[in-house]
């Protein structure tokens, strides 16, 4: 299991890039929250198999649709016992 939160950079809000996270966190079976931050980032925490979580940070950084992720940053987080991945306000 890997627990890891991730700030994305770039132009990531305003471009549906948490719904589509969280669309593709749900179709991985991936648990954690997504975010918008004040400074423009987003925040993601994602929890799951390696290869799922994987999976999803590179999505978020090449697929998300009329987004744009010119950096990001990702660091081992302690996992809890959430079971649903949430879109935070």
């Amino acid at each position: 299991m890997k627990c890891v939160k991730v700030l994305f950079m770039g132009r990531v809000q305003g471009v549906g890039f948490r719904e589509q996270t969280a669309h593709k966190a749900e179709s991985l079976s991936i648990s954690g929250y997504v975010r918008n931050n004040s400074d423009g980032s987003v925040e993601a925490v994602f929890m799951g198999p390696d290869e799922k979580v994987e999976k999803i940070i590179d999505y978020c950084r090449n697929s998300v649709k009329n987004a744009n992720v010119t950096g990001f940053e990702e660091k081992e987080t302690v996992c809890t016992g959430d079971r649903s991945f949430r879109i935070l306000h």
